[in-house]
């Protein structure tokens, strides 16, 4: 069937200081026609929804059983804070689209705060990983028809060190489970360095809807 489609493009350079593991987002590439997209897919965002939350991609204190409550200043919604809660707890064997990851761990969170319009950003979610893999599966509770929105890791190039490993040339890629109404994301991580030795990240992110569908709700 004819589709249509997006895609969204961005560069992230990579910071390692003291155990923590985080990105800067550069918005390189965005193309999102207004009717061509869906809840779901906006929560392809894995990893900057995740820095949101806990100030990091990884810490090196993120290990079993530690409890948190803190509150994160998000800047990019105007400087209103999230107040996060949750904890970190082993997870054992994991199944995901790209195999069986055993003595896995889910970073539980819980969130409040934030400002409208931003609210796919704020909800509860679990984030799974795997050692020497990283991100492997997030679960998003939304509310409404929508549910738990499921991301698994299908692909995946490469191991490093710990659970969250950056080396240059890993690459993560993710699907959502469980689109509705034609819908399909994915998105892809991609670890680089360059010619300073600077580490970066690039994201890029593609969907499509099912052109029949799309014109239907369009109507």
């Amino acid at each position: 069937k004819e589709a249509v489609g997006w895609g969204r493009f961005i560069e992230c350079p990579l910071f390692e200081t003291d155990g923590r593991v985080s990105a800067l987002q550069r918005l390189r590439f965005w193309r999102w026609a207004p009717k061509d997209w869906t809840y779901s897919a906006w929560l392809g965002d894995l990893y900057g929804i995740l820095q949101d939350r806990m100030g990091a991609l990884w810490r090196s204190g993120w290990v079993s059983d530690v409890r948190f409550d803190h509150e994160i200043p998000n800047n990019w919604m105007n400087g209103v804070d999230l107040r996060v809660t949750g904890a970190f707890h082993y997870a054992g064997s994991i199944d995901v689209k790209a195999g069986v990851f055993e003595n896995c761990m889910v970073l539980s969170t819980q969130v409040t705060g934030g400002i409208r319009n931003s609210g796919y950003r704020l909800h509860d979610a679990d984030y799974y990983f795997a050692d020497g893999v990283g991100l492997i599966k997030v679960i998003t509770h939304c509310s409404g028809f929508l549910g738990d929105v499921v991301y698994e890791l299908t692909e995946y190039s490469g191991t490093g060190n710990g659970f969250f490993p950056t080396d240059p040339g890993l690459e993560r890629s993710y699907a959502c489970m469980n689109s509705h109404a034609g819908f399909e994301s994915s998105v892809t991580y991609l670890f680089a360095e360059n010619d300073n030795g600077e580490k970066y990240m690039l994201f890029s992110g593609i969907g499509k809807h099912d052109k029949e569908i799309a014109e239907r709700d369009a109507r």
